[in-house]
């Protein structure tokens, strides 16, 4: 499966999805992906906003005028989970704000190096072993809280915006109306964060082709989303827009109100999202959607949990397979060609198939 998953590499452009730069103090390229995420407070967890791939220098303390007494108080950030940790030290990646060891001489860097590469042949061999223990995978299912808890890439420091105003989980405030969405990205502060985020990204491509959006449909995030989009559509009329609506597998749904709340919410982002982008895909790992949310579909050769750390995978192998024409070394296609094909008859909205073989 490795050596697979290594051939595709190859036949793929990296370009197209990720940022390539020089990083300085370890000497070698880097690649970030070409993206702006949204999301709102504590969704981060461990993971700092600007990143850890480039070395950010700390902002100046504010000149405070009180000549009275200061009481200053600090959020202590959270801890890194075991599966962060260990991808670290294969990686060879230290903390930035932990001290390292100046009188380490080159062979000991070197040995340790090794011994991070002998743990990750190890870990590699251990997934493809069918006989890997359950223990192991409900560990990492009640490890992951959120998205971030099992994120391998690195992101660039423009990529991450954060909705001050909302909670991840907060369930006094929650973020689950569409119109609440739209008002929390429509202040000026949040916008023209965005669009200089936007647009740093946007400069550094030599041709750019357009966007590839995913946002939820669900809650606000479609509010948010749809928002969004019509900038796009209004400043980058010729480029196109690929959009992918998610809703996930498993939603609170008991109640006639949560259901009508989703179902607007839904109802509204794929209208408004649609009318933007140039085509709208819907995608979820729910049976149905409407009225009630159906079970999650079955696999043939596939078993998974309905949590976000597998459906995600899952998912993402399906986006993959659809986006990879435009990302192919050999003869790629232009995302218009693709979003063209099958809107040609003004019908923006499709179906995305999913289906896993066996091999």
């Amino acid at each position: 499966m490795l050596n697979k998953a290594q051939q595709y590499l190859h036949l793929t452009s990296q370009s197209v999805s990720f940022l390539s730069d020089f990083e300085v103090e370890r000497g070698e390229v880097t690649y970030t992906p070409r993206l702006v995420l949204i999301d709102l407070k504590g969704s981060l967890n461990s993971l700092k906003q600007k990143g850890t791939l480039y070395e950010i220098p700390h902002e100046e303390e504010e000149d405070i005028k009180w000549s009275g007494d200061i009481t200053m108080h600090k959020e202590a950030a959270p801890p890194k989970n075991k599966f962060l940790k260990e991808l670290e030290e294969a990686d060879g990646i230290q903390e930035k704000d932990s001290p390292s060891d100046s009188t380490e001489s080159d062979e000991e860097r070197s040995e340790k190096e090794n011994s991070c590469k002998e743990v990750v042949e190890r870990k590699h061999q251990k997934a493809d072993d069918s006989h890997m223990s359950d223990h192991t995978l409900l560990d990492c299912d009640a490890m992951f809280k959120v998205w971030s808890d099992f994120l391998r890439i690195h992101f660039h420091p423009r990529t991450i915006q954060i909705i001050e105003e909302f909670q991840h989980g907060n369930e006094h405030l929650p973020f689950d109306v569409f119109g609440c969405g739209q008002e929390a990205v429509s202040g000026d502060t949040f916008i023209n964060e965005w669009e200089d985020k936007l647009h740093f990204f946007t400069e550094e491509c030599d041709n750019l082709e357009g966007f590839q959006i995913l946002l939820d449909t669900h809650d606000a995030f479609g509010g948010s989303g749809a928002m969004l989009l019509q900038y796009l559509e209004d400043e980058f009329s010729s480029k196109g827009r690929l959009t992918f609506g998610v809703a996930p597998a498993l939603l609170p749904d008991d109640t006639a109100l949560l259901r009508a709340q989703r179902i607007l919410n839904s109802a509204l982002a794929y209208q408004k999202c649609s009318s933007f982008s140039s085509l709208f895909v819907p995608t979820s790992l729910a049976t149905t959607l409407w009225r009630a949310m159906g079970p999650p579909i079955q696999f043939p050769y596939l078993q998974y949990k309905p949590i976000h750390y597998h459906t995600s995978a899952i998912l993402a192998a399906c986006i993959d397979t659809l986006t990879y024409p435009y990302r192919q070394v050999m003869a790629p296609f232009h995302l218009c060609d693709i979003t063209n094909t099958f809107n040609s008859q003004g019908r923006k909205v499709i179906e995305l198939s999913k289906y896993f073989t066996y091999d």
